[in-house]
């Protein structure tokens, strides 16, 4: 009996072009600190918005979402392609001093969950926490959290973006 075929979750010349404009255009979204009250869903609108007026596909209706243990989880957005897969997800969190650890790892489930649906995912971190922790501990190459998100990136293909006020 032949094994079952597995559709790959590769990315081609065209699609990997269209990642990296993502890619480019996340990490130049900007946060202000007058922004701090707004809530998450507010945020990933700006940020969703942002994308379209880049002229990049993303969607937020019918997102492919992602079963686990019988629940149902779906990222803010993604950018769909033409293929099995959609090209990527992005997931957003908003970190703040009191809530910071909790969204951080629920995030992070989330991101390596919908990596297994999708050829990739940006993970989006928005940080209002005192002094931008995370911001400052993820910018460095000589911390444990730039070594991780090195790991994630080359070994699930989760791409952290930390953004800061």
């Amino acid at each position: 009996m032949a094994a079952k075929r597995v559709a790959q979750k590769r990315m081609g010349k065209v699609e990997a072009g269209q990642f990296g404009a993502l890619l480019r255009e996340v990490r130049g979204f900007k946060i202000f600190a007058n922004q701090r009250g707004l809530g998450e869903t507010k945020l990933n609108a700006y940020l969703i918005n942002h994308l379209l007026q880049c002229d990049l596909s993303v969607e937020n209706k019918n997102i492919v979402s992602a079963k686990f243990v019988g629940e149902t989880f779906r990222p803010e957005c993604l950018l769909r392609g033409m293929g099995k897969y959609p090209i990527c997800a992005i997931e957003c969190k908003k970190l703040t001093d009191q809530y910071a650890k909790a969204r951080w790892k629920e995030g992070l489930a989330q991101s390596l969950l919908y990596a297994h649906y999708y050829k990739a995912v940006i993970y989006v971190l928005f940080d209002y926490t005192k002094g931008a922790r995370y911001a400052e501990s993820f910018s460095s190459s000589k911390t444990v959290e730039s070594r991780f998100a090195t790991e994630l990136r080359e070994g699930s293909n989760v791409h952290i973006v930390v953004l800061a006020a």
